[in-house]
């Protein structure tokens, strides 16, 4: 984990547990897939929630896991982290995107991805 990431991870982590920093409204300057409901979260035998979707979240980046940086075209030359894994075999892959912009994180993507499992 490099340093940088680290500082990243933990800004995340902070807005991530406050529920007034929390966005997922879409607009066109700000588009997003955030769909948590549609995710099928094995653990519970149950679909997730709104706030589920967060605490997962944060449970992802408090365990250490590394997210991957993407320059966003909207808005222009922003990064956002993303992450994708597999919650059971017979699932497909979920991908989540994070964004901290303004003092808050923004959940750019939570929802079953339609592309092919990275290995």
């Amino acid at each position: 984990m490099t340093p940088e990431w680290d500082g990243i991870r933990q800004e995340l982590i902070r807005l991530a547990k406050r529920r007034e920093c929390r966005r997922t409204d879409f607009s066109a300057a700000i588009p997003c897939e955030w769909s948590p409901q549609s995710v099928w979260d094995p653990r519970f035998g149950m679909f997730f929630t709104e706030p589920g979707a967060w605490a997962y979240i944060i449970e992802l980046l408090e365990s250490g896991c590394e997210f991957t940086p993407k320059t966003m075209e909207k808005p222009p030359d922003t990064i956002a982290y993303e992450f994708a894994l597999k919650l059971a075999p017979n699932l497909p892959e979920l991908y989540i995107k994070v964004q901290s912009f303004k003092g808050k994180i923004l959940g750019r993507s939570f929802h079953n991805s339609t592309k092919e499992v990275r290995t």
